[in-house]
């Protein structure tokens, strides 16, 4: 960890974090790979917990699947904080809707992620963000922006710190999003079933997912049964373009009563086979999930 990430985190803490409350703080990518934030977090009154894909010093609950949080509680954590993680994350859309989730509401997410800077893959290196990208962060897990800046202009860090452009997004979960533990939790099964799966065994099935119930305590019976397998090719892109549909699906009152089901059994195929019908018609931001989903079903 570089010195003027260590100062932000301090920073946000010092401003935003109140030693004689009550906290529970979710560190994500807590694993100590050249020191970690933990120190400024052992206020008497405050719980501690490092997150992490990978098992090692200052970890103390791993994600066998990063993008899979079902053993973490919803409504759980007061704070969720991230240095140096967010860009080393591949579908980092999918984890930013895990924070809200484990949020309680008002509950703060403090975010710290390079603007610029060498590759430095660990496993890899995706990403880098800008304000703009940030607050597009924070708007698609519908979180409200307190701040979001880059450190532009060198501090005279005598570590490498001034290389990395420090970006820096503190957010706030102001309600609960309807739709989203929803898509949630059906996107966990699938991460789960695709950790099962071989590559000598992908079926290219995505045209028979209009048919099934992908609710994942009722489904894993009847996949087997039907012998539909997912492709792990569409894995991420898939997950991308049903939130999409989800979060329309949650703001709007009419697809919850046309729909019942997927809110009272998790059954998602009739507003499936809806969004990819008529949903782009009615809802521009169904583009994605109705482009996507019309393509696996053709090849």
């Amino acid at each position: 960890m570089h010195q003027s990430s260590f100062d932000k985190m301090k920073k946000f803490k010092e401003v935003y974090l109140d030693p004689k409350k009550d906290l529970k703080i979710l560190d994500l990518g807590s694993q100590d790979v050249n020191g970690t934030y933990t120190e400024l977090f052992q206020e008497p009154k405050w719980i501690y917990h490092g997150i992490d894909m990978v098992k090692g010093k200052n970890v103390d609950i791993f994600l066998d699947n990063p993008y899979d949080w079902s053993n973490i509680e919803a409504n759980s954590y007061d704070v969720v904080i991230s240095g140096q993680a967010f860009e080393h994350i591949e579908y980092f859309w999918i984890t930013i809707l895990q924070v809200n989730r484990v949020l309680k509401k008002d509950g703060l997410a403090c975010i710290i992620a390079p603007a610029d800077g060498h590759e430095h893959r660990y496993p890899v290196d995706c990403w880098r963000y800008y304000p703009d990208g940030m607050k597009a962060l924070a708007k698609w897990a519908k979180m409200e922006v307190i701040e979001a800046e880059t450190q532009w202009e060198s501090q005279n860090y005598t570590d490498d710190s001034d290389q990395w452009k420090d970006s820096l997004l503190v957010c706030m979960k102001v309600a609960e999003t309807q739709g989203l533990n929803l898509f949630l939790n059906n996107v966990n099964w699938w991460i789960g079933l695709s950790k099962n799966i071989s590559v000598e065994k992908i079926e290219d099935s995505y045209n028979v997912i209009k048919d099934i119930d992908v609710n994942p305590l009722q489904t894993f019976e009847k996949i087997k049964q039907s012998s539909i397998l997912a492709n792990t090719r569409y894995f991420p892109k898939w997950y991308e373009a049903i939130s999409y549909l989800m979060i329309v699906y949650g703001e709007r009152q009419d697809l919850r009563s046309a729909f019942p089901e997927v809110e009272n059994k998790g059954n998602l195929s009739a507003l499936l086979r809806w969004a990819s019908e008529f949903g782009i018609y009615e809802d521009s931001r169904l583009v994605t999930y109705a482009d996507f989903y019309k393509k696996s079903c053709n090849e």
